[in-house]
């Protein structure tokens, strides 16, 4: 693996690091000898660690969500008698809703 694959492979993650080492740069700058730097680097990390499992755990509530709003309108056109009870159910299961 190449260089460039390996950015092009791992570049959200360079993000984080880059962002987190100026965040760290930047608060040791500001507020003096107060924190060390590896502080400051386990301190972010862990900032956005939680920050993390917060947005994968919106995204999982959002599937969630997607997959009950489906079965609903599943639910509906049945009610509807628009198409019959197999019909719905097959295009349920393929995601076609």
């Amino acid at each position: 693996m190449s260089i460039l694959e390996w950015f092009a492979h791992y570049w959200d993650i360079l993000i984080w690091v880059i962002l987190l080492l100026v965040g760290a740069g930047l608060i040791r700058f500001y507020l003096g000898s107060r924190f060390s730097f590896p502080a400051l680097i386990a301190g972010l990390s862990f900032i956005i660690f939680l920050l993390g499992k917060k947005i994968e755990r919106d995204n999982q509530r959002k599937s969630v969500q997607d997959i009950l709003d489906k079965r609903e309108k599943a639910y509906e056109e049945i009610d509807n008698r628009n198409t019959s009870a197999s019909d719905a159910a097959q295009r349920l299961r393929d995601g076609s809703y």
